[in-house]
């Protein structure tokens, strides 16, 4: 099957090449005959196209052995995955029962002890801690997390990071008022704790039409949108990641770019739009970009909960922790690293570093995913839809 082919502008181009020569790679782990045609790509982007798809294939052919040593898992790909004894979806209406908003300490308890974790705390009390690449799956086959340990290479890393500190010196980075987040400062490092929101658009309360995210339209917005030229091969390697976990989602995202271009997503206040567009290379339609900062245990409520979110580190952190207790591990949470699954459902934390640290949160908005003209399967993979898509594609 070939890919779906959008009409997208420079950014999106990134997004697409980026993306689909990663997709041709994994074919060929499936189906060694396969042919991949010499992409328009950079060595260096060749070679982080590699570093991605070779990580993906090992998360889900190896990760079971490294949870279970030794245990007798027949089944071709049974051994390949870390599965729970629960499905998402039981645990997304669980959620939905609470309400809106985080839960409550009393409420994770009870969750908690209804949808069983696969990992136990140490002896310690802490959470057992995962190093390697690896693939979650519920009771239903779902595959619902992906970890990416240092998958990043070290030379995009510092590029990320210096577009990072060119943004926080133009004083681009805010503390939201009531944060329950812990910032922090790191001596003799100019990298202020803070956080900046970019979103290609949005959905006003009681609004009919989208509207371009308001710090592209202020006084700043010319900052933010080099923020974004300055991040455009980076964010076209992220959005490689979701290609090759979830395909589906990236056509949709492709296609929410391809639909603002011509004018299929009608949007208030079109001001600005070619030129966020040409330098946004994500098939993500939302960041949240979080410097210095302790993340407490959370959930991202706004995203779909079929959808995948993601979340890269950088910075010079060596002990981080990616924290999740709905999982029952820790991750080792080190620059470069990407996780990307339901973090809807799942519940998170970042652990507090000793150096400077950077965090990129990204998702999408469903009202957003629903104006594009095909929906492209508006639910989560599975193990047999994943590996189909590869042997069929």
């Amino acid at each position: 099957m070939a890919p779906i082919l959008f009409d997208l502008h420079q950014g999106g181009r990134y997004s697409e090449s980026f993306g689909r020569y990663c997709q041709s790679l994994l074919e060929t782990r499936f189906d060694e005959h396969r042919k991949v045609a010499k992409p328009k790509l950079s060595l260096d982007l060749r070679s982080e196209a590699h570093q991605i798809v070779n990580m993906a294939y090992y998360a889900f052919t190896n990760r079971g052995a490294m949870i279970f040593p030794g245990s007798y898992l027949p089944h071709a790909y049974s051994r390949a995955t870390a599965q729970l004894n629960w499905s998402f979806k039981d645990l997304s209406k669980a959620l939905d029962a609470l309400g809106p908003g985080q839960p409550t300490p009393e409420q994770r308890h009870d969750l908690l002890k209804t949808f069983e974790p696969l990992g136990t705390p140490l002896s310690t009390g802490r959470l057992p801690c995962l190093t390697e690449p690896s693939c979650f799956v519920d009771s239903e086959g779902v595959i619902g997390f992906w970890s990416f340990p240092s998958v990043i290479q070290r030379k995009r890393q510092d590029f990320m990071l210096n577009a990072v500190h060119a943004l926080s010196d133009g004083n681009g980075l805010t503390r939201m008022p009531n944060d329950p987040n812990r910032y922090f400062d790191v001596d003799g490092n100019a990298l202020r704790g803070g956080t900046a929101k970019l979103e290609l658009c949005n959905l006003p309360d009681g609004a009919r039409r989208p509207a371009l995210c308001p710090i592209f339209l202020g006084p700043d917005s010319a900052m933010y949108i080099k923020f974004l030229e300055e991040m455009q091969e980076s964010f076209a390697v992220l959005g490689g990641i979701l290609a090759v976990t979830h395909p589906w989602l990236f056509d949709a995202g492709l296609s929410i770019l391809s639909s603002l271009e011509h004018g299929k997503i009608d949007i208030s206040q079109p001001e600005n739009l070619l030129d966020v567009l040409s330098f946004w290379s994500s098939p993500f339609s939302k960041f949240e970009l979080v410097t210095n900062r302790e993340t407490i245990l959370q959930r991202i409520v706004t995203s779909p909960t079929w959808a995948y979110d993601l979340v890269w580190t950088g910075g010079t952190l060596t002990l981080g922790r990616f924290e999740c207790p709905t999982l029952g591990y820790r991750f080792h949470n080190t620059p470069g690293t990407v996780f990307v699954g339901h973090l809807k459902l799942i519940e998170h934390g970042i652990a507090l570093g000793k150096s400077e640290q950077v965090q990129i949160f990204a998702s999408f908005h469903e009202s957003i995913l629903k104006r594009v003209p095909q929906y492209y399967i508006p639910k989560a993979p599975t193990l047999e839809m994943w590996t189909g898509y590869w042997l069929h594609k």
